[in-house]
C-alpha cells in the first residue's frame, strides 16, 4: 500500500460548536425565566383565601352568623353578587354543620333534605345554588334579597326540625 502524499487533515465540521460563553448566558436566561414563573406562581399564591375565615366565624353561635351575612353582603353587593352567593352559601353551610352535626358543606340540596327534613334552611340554601349556577347572573337585588332571607332564616328558632 502506498503512503499518503500528505497527513490527515484536520476534520471539517459542518456545525460549529457553540462557543462557551453563548452557553453560559443561554443558561442564565433560563434560570431567570424559572425564576420569574416561580415568583408569579407564588405571588398568586398569596392572595387570603375567605372562606376558612368564615366558617371559623359561622362556628361561634346565631349573633356571629349575623355579623358575618352583613359582611358579607357588604364585601360582594357592588363587586360581584354570584360571589357573594358563593360566599354566603358556605358560611351558611358550615354554621348549620356545626349546628346539627350532619355533613352539609358537602351536600346536594336534595341530600339536605333527605337528611334534616324539608324546612326553611334546606330552601334558603336551595334559593341560593339557583343564584350561583343559574344561566343568569344575580342583580344586587337577587343578592340583598338572599341576604335578607338569610338574617331571617338564622334569627328563627326553629330553623332546624330533626
Amino acid at each position: 500500500m502506498k503512503e499518503l502524499p500528505a497527513d490527515l487533515a484536520d476534520p471539517l465540521h459542518i456545525l460549529h460548536p457553540i462557543p462557551w460563553q453563548a452557553l453560559t448566558w443561554l443558561m442564565l436566561a433560563a434560570l431567570l425565566a424559572a425564576l420569574w414563573m416561580l415568583w408569579r406562581k407564588l405571588r398568586n399564591q398569596q392572595k387570603p383565601a375567605t372562606a376558612p375565615s368564615t366558617a371559623a366565624g359561622a362556628r361561634r353561635g346565631a349573633p356571629g352568623i349575623q355579623g358575618i351575612i352583613d359582611a358579607i353582603q357588604q364585601r360582594y353587593l357592588d363587586v360581584d353578587p354570584r360571589d357573594g352567593c358563593h360566599e354566603l352559601s358556605a358560611a351558611l353551610r358550615s354554621h348549620y354543620e356545626a349546628a346539627s352535626g350532619k355533613p352539609l358543606s358537602t351536600s346536594t340540596v336534595r341530600e339536605i333534605v333527605a337528611a334534616i327534613g324539608d324546612g326553611s334552611v334546606p330552601r334558603l340554601l336551595g334559593l341560593l345554588a339557583d343564584l350561583q349556577f343559574g344561566r343568569q347572573e344575580p342583580t344586587r337585588s337577587d343578592f340583598r334579597g338572599a341576604c335578607e332571607v338569610a338574617r331571617d332564616v338564622v334569627s328563627s328558632k326553629g330553623a332546624l326540625k330533626k
